[in-house]
C-alpha cells in the first residue's frame, strides 16, 4: 500500500475517530475536529484538512440531532457555518505553523514545538471568530458595543480554556499516533 492510499485511511479513520469523540460525553468545546484538520493540513493539503474538518462536524451534528445530544445538533444556520469554518481553519494552522518544510523538505519548526503551536493558533483564532459572531447575535443579548464585545469574550473564557484542552490533548495523540505510526519497522535486534 502506497503512502498516499495509507494517509487517505489515516484521514478516514481519524474523521470517524473525531466523530465518535464528539458523541461520547466531554466538556463543552473539548474536540478533537481542530486536530484533525491540522493533520490533515500538515501531511496532506489545506484543502483535505478543511473539507474532512467540515465533514467530520456535519456528520456529528446530524447525529448528535438525532440522537438527541445535548449541545449537539442544529442552530442558527449563520453562527453554525461560523463555528464551522473556524474549526476547519485549522486544516490552515496545520499547513503553515506545523507543516511549513524547507526546500530539503524538512520542518522550518520541529513538530515537537509546531503541534502544540498550532494548537494554541487553532484556539485563538476559534474563540476570536465564534464569539464576535455570537456577539453579533441578536439573541445572544449583549450590547452592540465594545463593552459587549468584552462581555461576550470575557463569558466564553471557560469555554475557551476547554478548546485549548482539547487541542493540546487531541493534537498531542493525532500528530503522536501518526508519527508512531509512520515509523519504519527495524528488523529485531540478535543478541546472541
Amino acid at each position: 500500500m502506497n503512502f498516499k492510499t495509507d494517509f487517505r485511511m489515516v484521514a478516514l479513520g481519524l474523521c470517524i475517530l473525531a466523530i465518535a469523540l464528539r458523541l461520547v460525553p466531554h466538556d463543552y468545546n473539548v474536540s478533537a475536529i481542530c486536530a484533525l484538520g491540522m493533520l490533515l493540513g500538515c501531511f496532506g493539503s489545506p484543502l483535505l484538512g478543511f473539507v474532512v474538518a467540515l465533514a467530520a462536524m456535519a456528520a456529528s451534528d446530524v447525529l448528535g440531532e438525532v440522537l438527541g445530544i445535548p449541545s449537539m445538533g442544529f442552530y442558527a444556520p449563520w453562527l453554525m457555518l461560523t463555528v464551522y469554518l473556524a474549526m476547519a481553519s485549522s486544516a490552515l494552522v496545520g499547513r503553515f505553523v506545523v507543516g511549513l518544510r524547507d526546500g530539503a523538505g524538512h520542518f522550518r519548526i520541529p513538530l515537537w514545538a509546531g503541534v502544540p503551536l498550532g494548537a494554541v493558533v487553532s484556539s485563538v483564532l476559534f474563540f476570536l471568530v465564534t464569539n464576535f459572531a455570537s456577539w453579533l447575535d441578536p439573541q445572544m443579548g449583549y450590547p452592540l458595543t465594545l463593552t459587549g464585545l468584552a462581555e461576550c469574550y470575557w463569558a466564553a473564557l471557560p469555554f475557551a480554556k476547554n478548546t485549548l484542552v482539547g487541542n493540546l490533548v487531541y493534537s498531542a495523540l493525532f500528530f503522536g499516533g501518526y508519527a508512531f505510526f509512520r515509523m519504519p519497522t527495524s528488523s529485531p535486534v540478535d543478541v546472541r
